[in-house]
C-alpha cells in the first residue's frame, strides 16, 4: 500500500472501480487508463456534499471543452452512497461528459493518500503525476494546466 501523499514525479496508481458514462451505462476500467490517441489524464477526487468540488464542476467542465481531443478527463467519487452519486450525475448531466468513477470502498482515495477533496492530479502518457492541486482552480491554476496538457 501506499503510504505516502502521491506528489509530482511519483508513477500514478493502477486501479480498476466501476464507473458511470455519459450515457449512463457502467463499467469498469484502470482509473489511470489513458484513451487511444491523448496524451494526458486529468484526474479529479471529489464529493458531491463538497462545496468546492460543486465549484470545480464548471470549471472542469469548460476544460474538458477546450481539452478533450488529447486529454482524458475522470472524476472519482469518494462518497459511499453510489445511488446519491448516479443521482447527482443525472440531475447535472450537463456538466459531466466523461466517466464519473465511484471509490465507495474508499481505495483509490487510500492509494492516492487523498485527505481534501477536491484533489487533481495530471498524469502523463507514461503513468507519472506531472501535476498535482488540492482545492478549488483559480484562473491561474487553470492557465497552468492548460499549459501542461498543450
Amino acid at each position: 500500500m501506499h503510504l505516502a501523499a502521491m506528489e509530482q514525479g511519483e508513477p500514478a496508481i493502477s486501479l480498476n472501480l466501476d464507473y458511470q458514462t455519459p450515457d449512463g451505462d457502467i463499467k469498469n476500467e484502470d482509473i489511470i487508463k489513458i484513451e487511444d490517441g491523448k496524451k494526458h489524464l486529468l484526474l479529479e477526487f471529489m464529493s458531491i456534499t463538497c462545496k468546492y468540488c460543486m465549484q470545480n464542476m464548471p470549471i472542469i467542465a469548460s476544460l474538458e471543452q477546450e481539452v478533450s481531443d488529447h486529454t482524458t478527463i475522470k472524476l472519482v467519487s469518494i462518497d459511499r452512497d453510489v445511488k446519491k452519486v448516479k443521482e447527482f450525475i443525472s440531475s447535472n448531466q450537463e456538466l459531466i461528459n466523461y466517466p464519473f468513477f465511484f471509490d465507495n470502498q474508499r481505495l483509490a482515495k487510500a492509494q492516492y493518500d487523498v485527505i481534501y477533496v477536491p484533489s487533481i492530479f495530471v498524469i502523463d502518457e507514461l503513468g507519472m503525476v506531472i501535476f498535482k492541486h488540492i482545492g478549488v482552480l483559480a484562473e491561474e491554476d487553470v492557465q497552468k494546466i492548460k499549459m501542461i496538457l498543450k
